[in-house]
C-alpha cells in the first residue's frame, strides 16, 4: 500500500479532532456556587457542602457520552487544599485555647 503523504485526524468519540469552538459563557453555573455551614461530626471531625442549584451542573461536572468532563468542583477542592489546611489548623488553634 502506498503512502499518499496526506495527514487524517483520527479520533475516538466523544473527543472530536477539531478542537471546540469558544461558547458564549454566562457566568450562570460560577454564580451559583455556595457553600452550607460547616457542621462538627465529632471531637476532630468537620464536614461542609459546596454546590450548585443548576440543573445542568453535574453534566459539566461529569460529561456525558456527547461533551468531555469539565470538572469544576473536584478542580477548586484540589487547587484549594492547601488553604483549607491552613484554615483548619487555624480554628483548631483556636479551638484549642
Amino acid at each position: 500500500m502506498a503512502k499518499s503523504g496526506n495527514t487524517y485526524y483520527v479520533f475516538v468519540p466523544p473527543f472530536s479532532a477539531t478542537p471546540p469552538k469558544p461558547t458564549n459563557r454566562s457566568g450562570h453555573l460560577q454564580e451559583s456556587i455556595a457553600g452550607g455551614p460547616v457542621v462538627r461530626m465529632g471531637p476532630t471531625a468537620w464536614a461542609g457542602m459546596v454546590g450548585t442549584s443548576e440543573t445542568y451542573a453535574r453534566y459539566v461536572e461529569f460529561g456525558t457520552k456527547f461533551m468531555a468532563k469539565e470538572p469544576f468542583l473536584k478542580t477548586g477542592l484540589r487547587n484549594s487544599r492547601g488553604d483549607l489546611q491552613e484554615l483548619a489548623e487555624a480554628e483548631w488553634e483556636e479551638a484549642v485555647r
